[in-house]
């Protein structure tokens, strides 16, 4: 009996193919890998990954960011569920124009960046693979996350009410498909770069201690100018007599409106009736 095309070496893949095909079935090649997450399969992203397929799929994330971006901005549009929404410091915002194009270039420079990143250290330790196909397994290993980012605020546009129900479910599904997402960067560096694993988790642990210190100096020093008035922004502080501000025509929260502009709003931004 033959064994099947699809299993071969301990890999699960895909049979060699086309542009196209390899275009086409690139939804299967994440399905794939994450179902059978062994250096054997990612070895064989090296038969798919294409610039051509690379490009579109790069475009595909920062649409899909720049559509994300549009649908968070328009939440506080909604009529309900805004203060369902709204969770410590993520509440939705109006986004303007340069934001969005900031986050919709933002998602595939990330990427692009963290396999530099991973590929250079790979590299350091003899690593063989080439950048191109570790650009490939870094993004069929992103997609899963973006797609549930996605969902998540298409969901939130559509059923607002729902947030308070679906908050815990959805953050612990989030945190442990990113979790999964990094440790599959291990099996990753194995297979396409062809290290250890002792090695890949130095390259890993590596990256992601940069990461986390680039990201908690930004913070703490966005945090320190916010908190020292720099940079011409302006900290809204809440009144000790302050309460949730809702249209009494529409219904609609002022929350987010008043926080923008530092003073409440007289004027309702949903259905533009005046405000007592």
């Amino acid at each position: 009996m033959n064994a099947s095309p699809y299993l071969n070496d301990n890999a699960l893949v895909l049979p060699a193919d086309g542009h196209l095909q390899a275009l086409v079935f690139f939804p299967l090649q994440v399905l794939i890998t994450y179902l059978w997450p062994v250096p054997a399969t990612f070895a064989r992203h090296k038969e798919h990954a294409r610039w051509s397929i690379l490009t579109v799929w790069l475009g595909c994330f920062a649409l899909t960011t720049g559509l994300g971006a549009c649908i968070w901005g328009r939440l506080p549009a909604l009529n309900q569920g805004l203060k369902d929404i709204s969770f410590n410091h993520l509440i939705p915002q109006p986004l303007a124009p340069a934001v969005v194009i900031t986050l919709t270039l933002l998602a595939p420079l990330l990427i692009l960046g963290w396999t530099l990143a991973l590929h250079f250290l790979a590299h350091t330790q003899q690593g063989r693979g080439s950048y191109h196909t570790q650009l490939y397994s870094v993004l069929v290993i992103a997609t899963p996350p973006v797609l549930l980012l996605i969902a998540t605020t298409l969901l939130l546009s559509i059923a607002p009410n729902m947030a308070t129900q679906l908050r815990l479910p959805l953050t612990a599904m989030a945190i442990l498909l990113t979790l999964y997402s990094f440790l599959l960067c291990l099996p990753s560096l194995m297979g396409v770069q062809q290290l250890s694993r002792g090695k890949a988790i130095i390259c890993l642990v590596t990256v992601l201690t940069v990461a986390l210190l680039l990201v908690f100096f930004t913070d703490l020093f966005s945090s320190h100018n916010t908190s020292d008035g720099g940079g011409g922004g302006r900290s809204f502080k809440k009144p000790k007599n302050w309460h949730a501000r809702y249209c009494p025509h529409c219904g609609f929260s002022l929350q987010v409106y008043d926080r923008l502009h530092d003073t409440p709003t007289h004027i309702c931004p949903r259905c533009g009736q005046p405000l007592s």
